[in-house]
C-alpha cells in the first residue's frame, strides 16, 4: 500500500480503514452510500460544536433573509 495509507480523512479515520471496509464488503457490493454511512458518525464527531453553532446561525440568518 502506498502513501494513501498514511493519509487521514478526519484525523482518526484513515484511508486504509475505508479501503479495508470496501474489501470486507466486496468491491462489487459496496456503494458510495454504504461508505458514507460507515464514516459519517466519525466525521460528524470531529466537527467542533462552535463550528456547528456558527453554521446553524448562518443558516438561520439566510432563511430569515429570504
Amino acid at each position: 500500500m502506498g502513501p494513501a495509507a498514511a493519509r487521514t480523512i478526519d484525523g482518526n479515520l484513515k484511508v486504509r480503514d475505508v479501503e479495508e471496509y470496501v474489501a470486507r464488503k466486496g468491491r462489487e457490493a459496496v456503494t458510495t452510500e454504504d461508505i458514507v454511512r460507515a464514516v459519517r458518525p466519525q466525521g460528524r464527531a470531529t466537527v467542533p460544536d462552535s463550528v456547528k453553532a456558527e453554521l446553524l446561525a448562518e443558516i438561520k440568518k439566510f432563511i430569515l433573509s429570504i
